[in-house]
């Protein structure tokens, strides 16, 4: 297998999937971290679980593009540290001093956030970078299986991970560890890569069904026909389990249970909303080619953008709108549309840098 991004070569329409997922997943993250409390706590709550994948849709994006990972695992290493480490580590520097400056912290606590700024952050989304450079790191380990690997082994790996997924819930009721059980290996970003592979790679051949899906002929239909009609009954079906288990049930049973609380453990990036969510997202956007010639341009230019947007848009949300115009803190669209256009205006701007844009955003 080849990677996604040189499967066919010059083929812009095939890649305009992952960027248009991309350009998704960005909004989705400001919208997310915009939500005030100008919504109802339930009505809030409901938006979460439907945007509760927004990040985690980047891991998968990252299988799709980068493996299997060929070539020099070394000038990978390079390539993505340039890309992703470096940039990652500045902002941690300027949200450190943006935090000294506005009396947060004090000399020994920016002492120590810049001195550790390249093993962890500091602001409110970072944890998904750190995260994002150790599934990096695997990325070489894992290709010559992703290069080899069939349909039914990469069903093996789905299956795994949504089995891993129901742990958060069973964990306060059995008292067990997370860390120490069969499926913990199953419980970080590795899946959502490889699935996200998988579901780029066989996206125009039903990649969530298994291939054998067959029907006798009925009602006069070929068996082209019966075929078809069989995969998208069972496409529909399975789609909204994917609502159900995603949204419905954490939504009707959040607060069902006095042992279980429902609504924390829902949100977790490893818990079945954000993994059900993240294949149906996914798996509906990649097989879209083009939603017309402006729409196109857009979504390029907000994907080009998104990291850049994803690394300043908490230094609005967090420093500067509380300071300058805490009047617009309390409004979810206002503050969306606020954050969203500071943090592209700032990307923009900061990529025009010669030399230095390329490690700011």
């Amino acid at each position: 297998m080849k990677r996604i991004s040189s499967t066919h070569s010059g083929a812009n329409k095939q890649l305009f999937s992952l960027n248009l997922i991309r350009a998704v997943a960005i909004i989705m993250v400001l919208l997310h971290h915009s939500l005030r409390d100008d919504l109802s706590e339930d009505f809030k709550y409901l938006l979460d679980l439907v945007l509760d994948a927004d990040a985690l849709l980047f891991f998968m994006i990252s299988g799709a593009l980068l493996m299997p990972v060929n070539g020099s695992w070394s000038e990978f290493i390079r390539r993505r540290a340039v890309k992703v480490f470096v940039p990652f580590v500045i902002w941690t520097l300027i949200y450190a001093l943006s935090y000294y400056s506005d009396g947060w912290i004090n000399d020994y606590t920016l002492a120590m956030q810049i001195r550790w700024s390249w093993l962890s952050f500091n602001f409110w989304p970072g944890w998904f970078i750190p995260t994002l450079i150790s599934l990096y790191l695997i990325m070489p380990l894992l290709s010559p299986w992703i290069a080899t690997a069939t349909r039914k082994q990469f069903h093996y790996v789905l299956i795994l991970w949504l089995l891993s997924s129901v742990l958060p819930y069973l964990q306060p009721i059995a008292g067990f560890d997370l860390r120490y059980t069969p499926l913990t290996l199953m419980l970080n970003a590795v899946p959502y890569a490889i699935i996200g592979y998988y579901l780029t790679y066989y996206r125009n051949r039903q990649p969530l069904l298994p291939s054998y899906v067959v029907q006798e002929p009925v009602d006069g239909l070929t068996m082209s026909e019966a075929r078809r009609h069989a995969r998208r009954i069972r496409l529909v079906v399975m789609y909204a389990m994917m609502i159900v288990a995603g949204v419905v049930l954490p939504f009707v049973l959040r607060d069902s249970f006095e042992q279980v609380d429902v609504r924390s453990i829902s949100h977790e990036w490893t818990a079945t909303p954000g993994v059900v969510l993240s294949i149906f997202y996914f798996s509906l956007l990649v097989r879209v080619k083009t939603l017309g010639v402006i729409v196109d341009k857009v979504v390029n230019t907000v994907s080009r953008y998104s990291f850049g947007i994803y690394l300043s848009h908490s230094l609005f949300l967090t420093v500067l709108f509380p300071r300058f115009i805490p009047e617009i803190m309390d409004s979810t669209p206002l503050l969306f549309i606020m954050v969203f256009a500071s943090s592209f205006a700032l990307t923009y701007l900061l990529r025009k840098i010669p030399f230095l844009g390329r490690y700011i955003g």
